[in-house]
């Protein structure tokens, strides 16, 4: 009796260790099984959610277009890249959707008409709302000083909730920004500024999305 009670024992005791040598492989495998069919269902959600931004906000830029009237030359870009961190890529892009103007003023009323123009818009739209107040750099000359001088203000796009960031910004010269803070302020040389009106959306995302570029970093992406 006590040797049919110590066989049954030893096979518990296989039986349990067999338990706890396979149990980690199943886990894993349902892992793999989960993360191979919740992928397909994640990409998708993300591609609806960057397709929405682009209709939501193609809505918009015919609304800044319509008030233009052809006055001023308005891009709208769709363009993704590669994150990467140092050389290596990460498996996500950063996805981009740009409204923007640049253009060459030689007043300080040519570079306000922009804003007067188009920004009331941006701001009263139902498409996107307010997350910061409106920033000036500097206060005593964006709008009131013929210098290096801007404006900023982040939004989100109620539908995405992706955050968009305006500028309108009045620089010299052919780098696009960032300013460094010692320029603001300073004259523009010649009596000719370069004018930016950019409204920015951007988001990490799954895919590549849009059309793919090698940088987005650029306020206004190439």
């Amino acid at each position: 009796m006590a040797q049919s009670v110590n066989k049954k024992r030893h096979i518990s005791v296989k039986k349990t260790l067999l338990i706890l040598l396979v149990s980690p492989f199943v886990i894993l495998g349902v892992l793999i099984l989960g993360f191979i069919i919740s992928k397909p269902i994640f990409d998708q959600v993300d591609h609806d959610k960057f397709i929405t931004l682009d209709t939501q906000m193609q809505k918009l830029y015919q609304e800044l277009k319509t008030a233009s009237n052809g006055v001023d030359d308005l891009k709208y870009k769709t363009v993704c890249s590669k994150n990467r961190t140092g050389w290596m890529f990460t498996g996500t892009y950063n996805c981009v959707v740009s409204i923007s103007i640049e253009k060459d003023v030689t007043s300080l009323e040519a570079f306000n008409s922009i804003s007067s123009r188009y920004y009331p818009i941006i701001n009263n739209s139902n498409l996107i709302s307010a997350k910061t107040d409106l920033k000036q750099e500097l206060p005593n000359d964006y709008g009131k000083r013929f210098v290096v001088s801007g404006a900023e203000r982040s939004y989100i796009e109620k539908k995405t909730g992706i955050e968009c960031d305006y500028s309108h910004l009045l620089y010299q010269g052919a780098e696009r920004l960032p300013f460094i803070s010692g320029q603001y302020g300073s004259e523009l040389i010649g009596g000719v500024g370069n004018a930016m009106f950019s409204l920015r959306c951007d988001e990490t995302a799954r895919k590549s999305w849009y059309r793919e570029v090698t940088d987005t970093n650029l306020l206004i992406p190439e």
